[in-house]
């Protein structure tokens, strides 16, 4: 049996907590650098922080989940994201074409 492009990539096990967050959106950036780099990845509780942030700390902030199977990797990129490795340089020309 082959895996077809759209289930090659999906992950095995339990759902691991690679990291948590205050705000949503910090979240989704992690969330995309995991994606861009193949690694599942999903945001649990960002609807509910974003109704009520009283309830933050509460239920523990916005938190990404990775499958067990890519958490190893998922940890050095986490590692890499929080260096700065993947912020952009202060005067990044956001328009300027990458090739």
């Amino acid at each position: 049996m082959t895996e077809t492009a759209d289930n090659a990539n999906v992950g095995h096990g339990s759902l691991l907590v690679l990291a948590r967050f205050f705000e949503p959106m910090d979240a989704y950036v992690l969330k995309a650098c995991l994606e861009s780099n193949d690694v599942p990845a999903v945001v649990a509780d960002a609807h509910m922080v974003q109704a009520n942030q009283f309830l933050t700390t509460a239920i523990g902030g916005v938190r990404v989940l990775v499958p067990e199977s890519h958490f190893e990797r998922a940890l050095k990129i986490r590692k890499a994201f929080d260096a700065g490795e993947y912020q952009l340089d202060d005067d990044y020309d956001v328009g300027q074409e990458v090739l």
